[in-house]
This record gives C-alpha cells, structure tokens and sequence, in this order.
C-alpha cells in the first residue's frame, strides 16, 4: 500500500478536537526555516559545518518567533510516538504500525496496519485496512508543534474541498496525536527518495496533468485572503520570504562553500524589489506541490493532492518551485500556460523569480537545514548542487527508465513496495 489514500463508504466516524492555533511560516525549503545570521557558534574551528549544532542565539530567536512553515523545511526528526522506538527497521516499523492501530481503535477505528511509511517530514504514516477491507491512511504527527497545527489544516481542508476539482482528504479523526481518513484514488507520482531525495517516479504525467495541477493553484490563488485567514491559516508578511532568504544565504555562506557567482546573483535577487511579491499579491498557497503530494491515475492524470500542512498566504511563487526543479524549465512552462488558462496571473519578472527561488530552496536552505538538523547527508548533496556536481537527469528520460524498470515486476509487488523503494 502507497501514501495515497482512498475515499471508501459511508457511515464513518468523525473525532474533531477543536484547537485553533495561527502560525507564522519561514521560508519553506530544505533547511527547516530558522533564521539566523552567520557566526562561528555554527561552524567547527575548522570551517567545517557542525552537523547537528544549534543556530546562533540570534537565530534561534528569530526563529522561535516565525516557526511552523517549511516545506524542505521540515525537521525529519525522531518520532514522537510513545513505545516507537525499535532496535532495528523492522522492530521500529512494527512497533509504530501497533502505536498507531492502538490510537486508532482508541477513537473508534479498528484496523490492521499493513505498512508504516516513514519518508514523511512531518508525519508517521501508516497504509492500514479495516474488517470491511476498507483502506485507510493514519497519520502521527513527528513533534508536538506539528500536532498543533492539525485543526487549521481540517477547516482549509474542509473549505476547499467544494472548491477544488480534484480530491483532497476527508480526515474523519482529527485530534492532535492522530489523523486518519479513507484513501484517495491514485497513487503518488514520485515520492522523494528519504535519502537521497531523487523523485521515484511511477508513471510518466500526461499532458493534462500539467493543465490540472494549474487548474488547482489558479483555484487557490483566487481564495480570498480574509477568509482564510478566519480559518487559522497562517499569513506572512510581504518581505517575510525575502528576509528568510537573505538569512539563509548568510548562513550558508559561513557554513558550506558558495561559489562567488551563485552567491552574487542571489543577493541580487534578494535586494531586487522586481522580483518580489508586493503585500497586495499575496495568495493562499498549497507550498509543498512536488509529484510526491500529487496523485495520479493509470493513465498518468491528476486526481487528488496531499499533505496541506504548509499551506499559507504567501509569495505565489511557492507553488511553482517544485514543479521548476521536478519537470524543469519544460514542465514550469506547462504548468504555469495551465495556471494562465485556469484565470491565474503571471506578472512580469514572476518566472525568473520562481527559477532564483527553486534554485536557491534546493541548495542553499537545503544546506542550512542540514546543519541544523544533524542530516549529513544533506549536507552533501546541498553542497555538490552548489558546486555543480549533482548529476543532472533528463525528467522524460528518467520517467521512462525508473517505469520501465518496474515493468518486469508482477503488479501483486509493485503494490507491496513502500515509496521511495524500488524492487529489483
């Protein structure tokens, strides 16, 4: 069973424990959101990042006061269930399945836990069936503060889902320790790789996906702002991004090797008011639109999206980046022709700054949150994207490689295989 989820009967359960909570968001990319400015607190004597340090004091509390959005932001940090902790994969993985079942028959919701799938930032999930053979999806959350922002996430989700021409989850327990809901139709289109975040790619998007997917944000951008933000959902400033990234480039720049070039450009960028979202064009954005939150059907179609935990008002751009370092130059240009045709608005200089922003998320801010969060490994691949080392793929090419390469497998397997995993 795969992170996507599935609408099944009627007849379910509704658990809502009201908790309305407004958060701030830092710019979401792979480093966690904190803020700080460089200093050696962060570094070893030897100019070498050490991994798993705190930020700077200063840092620390800027961060505390704009924490709770990030997107390759988020900490992958140990669980947070009680009684999870195994001494090896497997007793891990079975014992999170048994915390999470028993939670679940807690608020009414007998099943059996077929799969725990451990490759999300934010959440335990566990793939679970009923006595009906109903497939459910249950979601723990990491940390205490991802479990204060469920009950925002519910009410957006409870507002769009009229709104939205594809499927978004129809949570039917709600508290702060557990999620669950019925799966959706469709299966992920890549999910991240845990470690070395490549996209595992399952089918190749059709043509329609694109013009779907623009479908939605044009949809989201025109929510108005007001009435989200009655619902909970977490509101930036019109300089807050910018200043985030301006942070981080600091940060980087003590902390890994920058090239000259990359780092001038990027302050550029960063000082350049053309680029920028004015206050006036802030949108409700989803924020976290990589393949692994889309879901897609044989036929390679859009038909629901996942995982609102980042959702906010924010810079538009947001909604683009991860289709920019996904699909590439290709795919963004589909994606927002889509967006164009749906109603949405591409003002001047948007796509050049979507392309600075990409970047810059999946390098620079991958990096500091690497730092920050002890992942090595990380590190690594924030440092050879800076330097130009990362291997670069064709996304046509590596679809059809990653699909052909599953083609050999009998379907029965295909559906046992967890994301981000592929049988040989």
């Amino acid at each position: 069973m795969h992170r996507a989820d599935g609408r099944g009967a009627a007849g379910a359960l509704r658990v809502h424990a009201p908790r309305s909570v407004v958060r701030q968001r830092s710019l979401r990319a792979p480093g966690h959101g904190r803020r700080g400015h460089p200093s050696r607190e962060a570094a070893s004597p030897h100019g070498v990042p050490d991994v798993g340090r705190p930020l700077p004091a200063a840092a620390r509390r800027r961060s505390r006061r704009r924490r709770g959005r990030r997107r390759l932001t988020r900490a992958a940090r140990a669980i947070s269930l009680p009684h999870a902790r195994g001494s090896s994969g497997v007793d891990r993985s079975a014992n999170v399945g048994a915390v999470l079942a028993e939670l679940a028959e807690r608020h009414g919701l007998r099943v059996r836990v077929q799969e725990v799938d451990e490759t999300g930032w934010d959440f335990q999930v566990g793939h679970a069936v009923d006595a009906d053979g109903t497939r459910w999806v249950l979601r723990a959350p990491r940390r205490r503060e991802v479990g204060d922002l469920i009950e925002g996430e519910r009410r957006l989700l409870e507002h769009l889902r009229p709104r939205l021409p594809v499927a978004v989850p129809d949570w039917e327990i709600c508290t702060p320790e557990l999620v669950a809901y019925r799966r959706l139709p469709g299966r992920p289109l890549g999910p991240e790789h845990p470690k070395t975040l490549e996209y595992q790619w399952w089918r190749e998007p059709a043509e329609e996906f694109f013009a779907d997917l623009g479908a939605v944000i044009a949809e989201l951008h025109r929510t108005e702002v007001d009435e989200v933000a009655r619902l909970g959902v977490p509101a930036s400033g019109a300089r807050d991004l910018r200043e985030e990234a301006d942070d981080h480039l600091r940060l980087a720049e003590s902390m890994m090797e920058v090239p000259e070039k990359k780092a001038a450009r990027w302050r550029s960028w960063i000082h350049d008011d053309v680029h920028w979202s004015r206050a006036a064009d802030l949108r409700l954005v989803h924020a976290d639109l990589h393949p692994g939150h889309c879901l897609v059907d044989e036929s390679g179609r859009l038909t629901g999206v996942l995982d609102w935990t980042d959702a906010a008002v924010d810079d538009p751009a947001l909604d683009f980046v991860a289709a920019h370092n996904a699909f590439g130059e290709r795919g963004l240009s589909r994606l927002l022709a889509g967006y164009a045709q749906a109603g949405g608005r591409v003002r001047a200089e948007f796509v050049s700054h979507v392309r600075f922003l990409s970047e810059f998320r999946f390098s620079v801010s991958l990096g500091v949150y690497a730092v920050e969060s002890g992942r090595g490994g990380f590190l690594e691949i924030a440092q050879r994207r800076l330097l130009g080392r990362a291997p670069v793929f064709s996304h046509s090419a590596l679809v059809k490689q990653q699909v052909a390469g599953r083609k050999s497998v009998r379907r029965t397997d295909v559906q046992s295989v967890p994301c981000g995993v592929r049988k040989r």
